[in-house]
């Protein structure tokens, strides 16, 4: 009966060992990869992904992967990432997802452009330019909380750094940062606050509507800009797509900006 009971027990260690033998086998990262949204860096992703970035993770545990501070490093060593969230692949694979910082917007005071990064900082001051050709034209009434470099436009507790964020996130995660600058000519916010309508002009010549103020403006937008890039409306250089909510899209032929028709 003793024996018994001693095969038993030995047993039952001996699967307990082999489990977490296998666990930590099968389970022990063995490749972190970095993927950017909005570029093609190959050398940028490497870096992001590399152990002098996030130290030795490679042959740890992947459910002892500490996410917030893989992200923290990442951000500290490259000024020009933003991490959006760090990945697991089961078994044994890291994906951190990222974007990189560019100076996406551009907005004119009286005397001069600012040139602002898809995290809504002011990152350079120029001139004003007739066309802003890589960059997308912020229009708002709002006065801005800072014309500094280094500062934000407009300050967190503000509606349009929401709005602007919620957007330029949407862009960023549709394609890469070059086509979306090729794709939109500006953002007006003149009246979203206010009225509850947001109005982007493509570089083709249609405008997007976005209705009923900042709720959901992210959803919409991918709504807006499927209709956009549809078989049915990728050639058009006119009129006006109208999304008043995130599953309801429509498109009129008149020019609803420039018009009054709104």
């Amino acid at each position: 009966m003793r024996n018994k009971k001693l095969i038993i027990l030995l047993s039952i260690l001996f699967g307990v060992t082999l489990l977490v033998v296998l666990s930590s086998v099968i389970f022990s990262v063995k490749q972190v990869y970095g993927y950017c949204y909005n570029d093609e860096d190959g050398a940028l992703c490497s870096s992001v992904s590399s152990g002098e970035c996030i130290g030795s993770i490679t042959g740890k545990s992947i459910f002892m992967v500490n996410e917030d501070e893989i992200k923290a490093l990442v951000e500290m060593k490259n000024s020009n990432v933003k991490v959006i969230n760090v990945e697991r692949k089961f078994p044994n694979l890291i994906y951190i997802n990222f974007v990189k910082i560019f100076p996406y917007l551009v907005y004119e005071t009286e005397d001069s452009a600012l040139h602002i990064s898809n995290e809504s900082k002011i990152l350079s001051i120029s001139e004003k330019q007739s066309v802003y050709s890589e960059r997308v034209r912020i229009i708002t009434t709002t006065t801005p909380d800072s014309t500094a470099v280094g500062q934000a436009l407009f300050a967190q507790n503000k509606d349009e750094y929401e709005i602007l964020r919620e957007i330029v996130s949407v862009m960023e995660r549709i394609d890469l940062h070059s086509r979306i600058i090729d794709m939109f000519e500006f953002i007006d916010l003149t009246k979203t606050v206010q009225t509850g309508l947001t109005y982007i002009k493509t570089r083709s010549g249609v405008y997007i509507e976005i209705q009923n103020g900042k709720n959901d403006i992210g959803n919409k937008l991918r709504t807006a800009i499927s209709v956009y890039v549809s078989n049915q409306t990728q050639y058009m250089t006119n009129g006006t797509i109208i999304v008043p909510s995130a599953s309801k899209a429509s498109y009129s032929k008149d020019n609803r900006y420039e018009n009054g028709v709104a």
